[in-house]
């Protein structure tokens, strides 16, 4: 949730196949949403990215999203 994009580029996990999410908002000023797609363009599939609409790197306000994206993605990863 809101990587830092230096712990991105610096990682393994670009490498990694197995399933990964990230959430970012869509006002974030500390991880800018088009930075951190453009790194995970790279990324070994399955790679899922949402973006909080209004949201800021914080998600003030909007937990209760971010925990229901949470949910599905490992709802839906665990099916697998």
């Amino acid at each position: 949730i809101s990587p830092p994009i230096t712990s991105i580029r610096n990682s393994r996990i670009i490498e990694d196949q197995r399933p990964k999410m990230f959430i970012v908002g869509q006002k974030d000023g500390v991880v800018p949403p088009v930075d951190l797609q453009r790194i995970l363009d790279d990324a070994r599939h399955p790679v899922r990215f949402r973006e909080i609409n209004g949201a800021n790197h914080n998600f003030l306000g909007q937990a209760e999203e971010v925990a229901e994206q949470v949910i599905c993605f490992l709802l839906k990863t665990l099916e697998s």
